[in-house]
């Protein structure tokens, strides 16, 4: 493969969809180091700054689509209408930065509707990576078809291949030609290291918020029964918490703070079970590394709705409402730990999940060129 120039364009929504591209980026680093490659975001662009420093151009530019959420953390719907309907006017400003991909021979994208429309107009080949398309979530928030859901779908059609992994919903597939999809194990480049050695026999749970900021407020309503319980050790992501809050747990014995989401995901592999919201990038790596969790539903989020119905009509996760959190959220656990924990823990090893998506995208770019 010669040495190419290529274009990465993130979403600036969460954490999952930077997750897969850096993936990407470290897997054709690896095998092609004087590859050139701009990243285009600007929501976790720092993470991506201390990842690949000066190996990668980056360009700080906001992609014109942002999740608005109520104070109790679910979706607002009427507010998130709002960026979509504003999405057709602000996808032109992705013009300003044209001149920097004049003699770029790739775009790849998770999943920016706008970085085809641009590959298509400056003839370049597009590359979209999603398990999950923004015209099918806009459509789903949606009580009717509305303008803004075709416009952003029309851009999505323009991408010339698009990989989804497993979980992906059916309607989404459906919505593509069958030439242009092409179907990928899940993308991480996590690696399964040697394991943690517990300094006692008490069960631990790692609590991680989303990089949404889903479950700040559950977490804090339940750190007092957190602290009283006997039985577990709770290690704790706090990096959406409050200052108050990360005092509390500072002091307790059996609260052991983790300070940022890279470490949350970190200790995935250390726990024995995790509670957390259901994104896509968290159930990915419960999986792989083979981890019972309690998975909780964002009200009026169609992503993670669908992502939880698939996980629990296979029995590889069990649920958690917003009614289970404070002061019964200990005794929810111990009927997870007597109950669901090892009938989901056989249904993973007995499923075999593939993990190498990335190298099957750098496969596919090989080929290309």
């Amino acid at each position: 493969m010669k040495n190419l120039k290529i274009a990465i364009f993130i979403s600036d929504v969460g954490f999952g969809h930077m997750v897969r591209q850096r993936s990407i980026i470290k897997k054709i680093l690896q095998k092609y180091p004087k590859t050139v490659i701009t990243v285009i975001n600007q929501n976790n662009i720092q993470i991506l700054k201390q990842t690949f420093k000066e190996n990668v151009n980056y360009i700080n530019h906001y992609n014109n689509i942002k999740l608005k959420k109520s104070l109790n953390g679910f979706l607002d719907i009427k507010k998130t209408k709002k960026v979509f309907k504003t999405w057709n006017n602000n996808k032109k400003n992705i013009n300003q930065i044209k001149k920097y991909f004049l003699d770029f021979d790739l775009f790849i994208s998770d999943f920016v509707p706008e970085a085809f429309l641009l590959a298509k107009k400056m003839n370049i080949y597009s590359i979209g990576v999603c398990h999950f398309t923004w015209s099918w979530f806009a459509n789903n928030i949606s009580k009717k078809k509305e303008n803004f859901y075709k416009k952003i779908q029309n851009c999505e059609k323009l991408a010339d291949k698009i990989f989804f992994p497993p979980f992906t919903p059916k309607g989404i597939l459906n919505n593509f030609a069958k030439n242009k999809i092409g179907k990928i194990n899940f993308v991480t480049d996590k690696k399964i290291l040697e394991k943690f050695k517990k300094k006692n026999k008490k069960k631990t749970f790692l609590i991680m918020d989303s990089g949404t900021k889903t479950l700040s407020r559950l977490i804090s309503k339940s750190l007092g029964d957190f602290s009283r319980s006997k039985d577990y050790i709770f290690y704790i992501g706090t990096n959406t918490l409050k200052l108050s809050d990360i005092n509390f747990i500072l002091k307790q014995k059996n609260l052991i703070p983790i300070s940022d989401l890279n470490s949350n995901y970190e200790q995935i592999q250390n726990v024995d079970f995790v509670i957390a919201r259901a994104g896509f990038n968290t159930l990915t790596e419960c999986l792989m590394f083979k981890k019972p969790s309690l998975l909780y539903n964002e009200k009026n989020n169609p992503e993670i709705e669908a992502n939880l119905k698939y996980l629990i009509d296979q029995n590889l996760c069990a649920r958690l409402d917003q009614r289970d959190w404070g002061g019964k959220l200990i005794k929810r656990l111990h009927l997870f730990e007597k109950l669901d924990s090892m009938k989901i823990s056989k249904n993973i090893n007995r499923k075999k999940f593939y993990f190498n998506g990335a190298e099957q995208i750098l496969k596919y770019i090989e080929n290309l060129f």
